[in-house]
């Protein structure tokens, strides 16, 4: 893949910050501003069936990724999200809740705020880490599973 990384997280974040949105809105519509929403209630029930072409795009551009690439987001995001200083050393220890891609795409599509995670887990990386190695240092912790 010849596409960068940091451009990747670019256009990851354009599409989640619609995903947002859209699920904000359809919440909107459904219960009201600033109402709470039960799991399992009709409303939440409800709220599933609206459709969500921005979900569904996001959901096509992660699968649409190297598992490396997919892997890279996950890391930053939970180095971001649990303040851990390097993505890559703490996905060592995280990699085992993620055993398969589709479980570590599952958790990225299942945090909000993911993008202000991501963008935190970038300022958290080592300055001689280049952001556009990260998949590649990811990548080569599988290896050494092997």
């Amino acid at each position: 893949m010849k596409t960068p990384f940091s451009v990747i997280l670019d256009r990851f974040k354009v599409l989640s910050d619609l995903e947002n949105q859209e699920g904000e809105y359809s919440k909107n519509l459904i219960i009201g501003p600033g109402q709470g929403l039960s799991y399992g209630s009709p409303e939440h029930l409800e709220l599933k069936n609206e459709p969500a072409p921005c979900s569904e795009a996001l959901d096509a551009f992660l699968d649409a990724l190297p598992p490396e690439v997919v892997h890279a987001i996950a890391a930053l995001l939970f180095s971001g999200r649990d303040k851990q200083a390097d993505a890559v050393e703490y996905w060592k220890t995280l990699r085992a809740n993620f055993p398969n891609i589709a479980d570590a795409k599952r958790a990225i599509l299942e945090i909000e705020s993911r993008y202000d995670y991501i963008a935190s887990g970038i300022k958290l990386l080592p300055k001689s880490t280049a952001l556009n190695d990260v998949p590649m240092r990811i990548a080569a912790l599988y290896l050494d599973l092997i």
